[in-house]
């Protein structure tokens, strides 16, 4: 206590809640401390060899928590402070359990965690975690509130993000998981990761411009490739599900507009990797176009623009040339437990069966009034087309 009274220590950390502190020992405290204080070299090795032990346990725990993908992982925890890394192991043992079924014992993990650094935001996050597992969405909010009044910075944006995964999950209170996403927007300006969830929530309360929005600025902030996908999908299904919706409204000006705007923000995506997963839904963007040209006529300004609209929409698709064979339609008809169904493509109706689904995972999936993109074969044997190569455009 003498020397901390004294400029000989300096403090190098002070946690606001922790009540945590390292101290540097300058030369004059080093000598002052031999005579005052005396230890044993065998202590003074056991003491430096522990502290080394914990150093390499905090930098292998920031170096696994930095990793860009997994940050936002419920599974992963993050550590910023060398003091928290004992807390921080607890953690990891929590989550370990939560994997092997054993819940209490990680909650148990989570209790110690918190006696050793309470003001440390993870220990809530982690047990809010553990809760959810539990189906106590109560006590899990509870938790992940805590989080958020514990963290502070870059760690209250994150803690923000798994509030608003917890709620998104639970199917409550969507606008209030929205606001806390674009809260943690504010904080982490620069997160592809939190610009795409905010659009994936604008896309479920069916504000398709909105996400439409927030999708064009992720894809500005250096998206993984994974992340780019998903921006892919959510521009495609935002400018589908939402310029149908103003086709059947008969707002055809908002229908372009949506289109126009996911063009715009494909053509600034990343380069690269590019696949055809996505090429059906270019075609049925191109051929909303075509019947807004159709419903205004050629020769207005609205079916003019339509139609050069039309013709982009096909360039982003890796196989254009496949576009006159893919038709797209709604379901019709399909009643659960059978293997087969309708989809109505314009006027005509087409059967199609569940082995012309490319991918037969998505077969319990698809009900009426879902999009479907084929090719049409013709059936000798009921001397009529049907469906085939079927994607679900989901």
């Amino acid at each position: 206590m003498d020397l901390m009274r004294s400029n000989f220590v300096s403090m190098t950390h002070v946690s606001g809640i922790d009540s945590d502190a390292g101290y540097e020992v300058g030369e004059f405290a080093r000598e002052y401390l031999a005579n005052r204080n005396p230890v044993t070299e065998e202590h003074r090795a056991h003491v430096l060899e522990k502290n080394d032990a914990l150093t390499q346990l905090s930098n292998r725990l920031q170096r696994g928590s930095a990793q860009r993908d997994r940050r936002f992982d419920p599974r992963t925890v993050e550590i910023r402070e060398l003091h928290n890394a004992s807390a921080a192991r607890h953690l990891i043992r929590a989550i370990r359990e939560t994997k092997a079924g054993r819940l209490d014992r990680a909650l148990s993990a989570c209790t110690e965690a918190q006696q050793l650094s309470p003001g440390y935001y993870e220990t809530r996050r982690v047990e809010g975690y553990v809760h959810a597992l539990r189906r106590d969405p109560a006590a899990a909010r509870l938790a992940y509130e805590q989080a958020v009044d514990l963290a502070d910075g870059d760690s209250k944006a994150l803690a923000l993000v798994h509030l608003a995964a917890f709620l998104h999950t639970e199917g409550i209170e969507l606008n209030t998981a929205r606001e806390h996403l674009e809260e943690a927007a504010r904080l982490d300006p620069d997160s592809c990761e939190i610009f795409l969830r905010i659009g994936q929530s604008h896309f479920l309360e069916g504000s398709y411009l909105l996400a439409l929005g927030a999708a064009a600025a992720a894809m500005r902030k250096q998206p993984t490739p994974q992340q780019r996908n998903q921006l892919l999908e959510l521009l495609l299904r935002s400018a589908t599900f939402g310029g149908e919706e103003a086709f059947s409204r008969g707002q055809l000006s908002d229908a372009l507009e949506l289109v126009e705007a996911c063009l715009a923000a494909v053509a600034e995506a990343p380069s690269g990797g590019r696949n055809d997963q996505f090429d059906d839904w270019f075609f049925h963007l191109a051929g909303l176009c075509s019947r807004v040209a159709a419903a205004v006529g050629a020769g207005e300004y609205l079916g003019r623009k339509a139609d050069g609209l039309a013709v982009t929409c096909r360039s982003p698709a890796v196989h254009p040339e496949h576009a006159s064979e893919r038709k797209t339609g709604v379901v019709e008809k399909k009643q659960p437990g059978q293997s087969y169904g309708f989809v109505l493509s314009g006027d005509c109706s087409y059967f199609f069966h569940t082995k012309g689904v490319v991918d037969r995972k998505v077969w319990g999936l698809i009900q009426k009034g879902n999009l479907l993109a084929f090719n049409l074969v013709y059936d000798a044997g009921r001397g009529k087309f049907r469906a085939e190569k079927i994607s679900a455009l989901l």
